[in-house]
């Protein structure tokens, strides 16, 4: 049994603990990481409707169009910190479609961060004879009762650019480019998310590496997937409490802007049909592990 010195130690440290997480809930740039759930539909949980398969269409946007994403984040002691939804619907441009994920804190954590609210809008084309989604425009929004913020990327795939404008806390609008090269295609996360379910970047296997370009972020131009041996896999679904339905177990690195992390790593288990099951992002900064859980998938 513990004696009342070390209980006070332990409470004072609790609340120690309990003020960081309230202190940067407001004032540090938290609202960024809800752009990590954007991976972690690539593994998530506790599918409400595991009947309800994509099958491969022709097109990649029929294979997708009107399917819903649910889930909720947790970290700590707050398993239900903050929920999203990932959406995908056909744009009024043939050819184009326009996929959303909105995330917002909810609770008391939502109470600390002024309901902060992040949204990402995808506007992508069909190319490659609807095998392939491509970026046309990505944009980012925070929104809290003290912020707003905003940055747009528009790509020009023809000349190799990407145009970024970002409004700044003076509410100033700031402007730079990006050069890429031309003609060759460089994904946002929500675009490299349902390539990678359709097969763009190679049949999934396991003990397969996979090297995604995405929006060049300080230096890192592209995001790293690799999908444990048989071996490992089976190794780590003993430890998993309830590891029905988890085939593939994955590690993905990421820009730390993404993760807000030490390291920018990412992980979680597929279904066999590629469908999310559960996913992690490790030593996020002050918080710890963070968890994602689907709870809904919908196909309108």
């Amino acid at each position: 049994m513990r004696d009342a010195n070390e209980v006070g130690q332990v409470n004072r440290r609790s609340f120690i603990k309990f003020c960081l997480i309230g202190f940067i809930s407001i004032f540090h740039p938290l609202g960024d990481l809800f752009c990590f759930p954007l991976y972690l539909p690539l593994f998530s949980s506790q599918i409400s409707n595991p009947g309800v398969n994509l099958k491969p269409l022709p097109s990649i946007g029929d294979t997708f169009v009107g399917e819903e994403l649910h889930y909720n984040l947790g970290f700590w002691l707050f398993k239900n910190a903050a929920r999203g939804r990932l959406t995908i619907q056909k744009a009024h441009v043939e050819n184009r479609y326009v996929a959303t994920f909105v995330g917002q804190t909810q609770g008391f954590i939502g109470f600390l961060t002024g309901n902060r609210k992040y949204t990402l809008v995808s506007t992508m084309e069909v190319i490659e004879d609807g095998k392939r989604f491509r970026t046309l425009r990505f944009e980012q929004h925070i929104t809290s009762k003290k912020k707003n913020r905003v940055k747009i990327y528009t790509f020009d795939h023809k000349i190799g650019r990407i145009i970024v404008t970002s409004r700044e806390k003076s509410g100033n609008w700031k402007r730079e480019e990006i050069n890429i090269t031309p003609n060759q295609t460089c994904d946002d996360p929500i675009t490299s998310f349902y390539n990678f379910r359709f097969g763009v970047y190679g049949k999934v296997t396991s003990g397969k590496s996979f090297k995604i370009p995405c929006i060049p972020k300080k230096g890192r131009s592209y995001i790293s997937i690799h999908i444990a041996s048989v071996q490992i896999g089976k190794d780590r679904q003993i430890q998993e409490k309830n590891p029905s339905g988890k085939e593939y177990f994955v590690t993905m690195i990421l820009h730390k802007e993404f993760t807000l992390s030490k390291t920018g790593k990412v992980e979680g288990w597929l279904s066999k049909e590629l469908i999310p099951i559960t996913g992690k992002v490790k030593d996020v900064i002050l918080l710890g592990d963070v968890y994602g859980t689907l709870v809904q998938r919908i196909i309108n």
